[in-house]
């Protein structure tokens, strides 16, 4: 299974993530053609692909090239991930970890997951590999409905708009 891996642009490391992947590669329980960008992360990528950064065209032929798509749960990645009609793993970063400034992307996996627009992975270590492994291997995507319901991303926008109202009350 080919999985595209991504950290986004932030300057936190993301080596929970990293490692994990990379510890799956190694292992042989994930194709070497699996591919991590990897971003400020210190753990060497030698098992799988990597780069450091993409372009947005380079990003955008990973997601659609891959078997499944695990990110990083920040909103770019996201979107990026619903234009091309794929429903990503998230793994949010968190604070306690260092991974962060806060924990504002636990908050918008947990809302992605209830909406059925994202599968959220929440271990560490060899938990993190089995648990992102095992929902790989059953990411459903959505195929294009054509009907005139209103589109889930609806919530998505809801939810982004009272995140930043809520920022915005922090910093006033």
């Amino acid at each position: 299974m080919k999985l595209f891996v991504t950290v986004g642009l932030e300057a936190f490391p993301f080596e929970r993530l990293v490692s994990a992947i990379e510890s799956a590669v190694s292992d042989g329980l994930l194709d070497p053609d699996t591919f991590i960008q990897y971003g400020s992360s210190r753990t060497p990528v030698t098992a799988a692909a990597g780069s450091r950064y993409l372009s947005n065209p380079e990003m955008s032929a990973r997601i659609t090239d891959c078997d499944a798509v695990v990110a990083h749960a920040g909103v770019g990645t996201v979107m990026a991930c619903r234009a091309l009609n794929r429903v990503p793993i998230l793994v949010p970063r968190r604070r306690s970890l260092g991974e962060h400034l806060d924990d504002h992307q636990c908050p918008f996996a947990d809302m992605l997951e209830r909406e059925g627009l994202a599968y959220v992975a929440r271990g560490s270590g060899i938990l993190l590999r089995d648990e992102i492994i095992r929902l790989a291997r059953n990411v459903h995507e959505p195929e294009p409905d054509p009907s005139d319901r209103p589109l889930p991303g609806a919530s998505l926008t809801a939810h982004l708009r009272t995140m930043l109202c809520a920022l915005d009350a922090e910093r006033s």
